[in-house]
């Protein structure tokens, strides 16, 4: 039990987790960084970027009354994929999910350090806010690309896709 609780209050194992591990600062003096920081960065650049190159495709500044693009009237299949899109992406996504479970475990210095030697409190927030933010980019594109979608195979090409670069940062780890 205690082995269980001591899990709780370690970091997930993704890369977002390097950025508690690596002492990329020292004395206000930036050092070179360690490969697994790079990693973790690398990952997080491309998963934001390819969101955001997602989100500008799909958003039309345009057309200020539909600017997602909604197609009216679909028929009722891809209704029903849509919800249970929108289920499974809330169930799944994992990185809001994570980041919470974390902070509400708050940030235990001995119990982390015992891990990641070069761990900080400036570093444990630093890795929970990149983790919280990709992860609610994540949720935003993949809302704005299921309920634009009006074949239910686009809808699942665009889903999995957006999963797919969700769980990057899993996959490297």
């Amino acid at each position: 039990a205690n082995t269980e609780r001591n899990r709780e209050h370690l970091l997930p194992m993704d890369t977002y987790s390097f950025f508690s591990s690596v002492d990329y600062f020292a004395s206000g003096t930036c050092l070179h960084p360690r490969l697994s920081f790079v990693c973790a960065m690398g990952v997080m650049l491309v998963q934001v970027c390819t969101m955001a190159l997602l989100a500008v495709g799909v958003i039309d500044i345009q057309n200020p009354d539909n600017p997602l693009d909604v197609p009216p009237g679909v028929d009722m299949p891809v209704r029903i994929t849509q919800v249970l899109a929108l289920i499974i992406t809330l169930v799944s996504q994992d990185e809001v999910r994570l980041s919470l479970n974390v902070l509400a475990n708050g940030y235990d210095s001995t119990m982390l350090r015992a891990v990641y030697d070069r761990a900080s409190r400036p570093k444990w927030y630093f890795s929970l806010i990149s983790r919280f933010l990709v992860g609610c980019l994540g949720l935003a594109v993949t809302f704005m690309l299921i309920v634009r979608a009006d074949t239910v195979r686009d809808l699942l090409l665009n889903f999995t896709a957006v999963e797919f670069i969700s769980h990057l940062d899993n996959g490297l780890f």
